[in-house]
């Protein structure tokens, strides 16, 4: 896995080599940029569910001015994280106990919680609304399965769908 543009390109990150671990794809991440290429700069991106780190460190490339990345188990994202210069925050919580601490709001969030736990993307996008962790004009990207029926709070409205295979990228506004 390595980085596809902006000032990182062509850098590798390290990654597990789990079956279970569902790394998102080049084609879907270059997709996610593609569908936000125009907020990114100078952004405050949160990779809530963070994993590796690759999205969050792909958004700092491509010149998100911070990046905040929850994720419970950072072994691996601390890793990649510390071989890429940013101002990077690793919370390692579970998404809905570091919500409750963020002291910023984000202007894109991206939720991709494990596909085994559905329910995850509910908590989360219920715990942005509850602590108020969206910037107005914010956005949130979801990554999930495209037989998913995503539940958000009404406060959000559903901006467009994107299909790549089996996965889904839904925007909220």
């Amino acid at each position: 896995m390595q980085i596809i543009a902006g000032k990182f390109k062509g850098r590798r990150l390290a990654h597990p080599n789990i079956e279970k671990v569902r790394a998102t794809p080049q084609k879907v991440r270059e997709a996610v940029f593609s569908i936000i290429h125009d907020k990114i700069i100078d952004a405050h991106f949160l990779d809530g569910f963070a994993g590796t780190g690759a999205l969050g460190i792909e958004a700092a490339s491509r010149g998100a001015s911070s990046v905040t990345f929850i994720e419970p188990r950072p072994k691996i994202l601390r890793q990649n994280v510390a071989a890429f210069e940013g101002d990077f925050q690793i919370v390692s919580q579970a998404f809905s106990d570091a919500a409750k601490r963020l002291k910023r709001q984000f202007d894109i969030i991206y939720l991709d919680p494990p596909w085994t736990q559905p329910e995850l993307f509910e908590l989360g996008l219920r715990c942005i609304s509850n602590f108020d962790i969206l910037a107005p004009y914010g956005w949130i990207v979801c990554e999930h399965h495209r037989k998913l029926t995503l539940s958000y709070p009404e406060k959000f409205s559903l901006r467009s769908e994107h299909l790549y295979g089996d996965i889904q990228l839904s925007i909220l506004q």
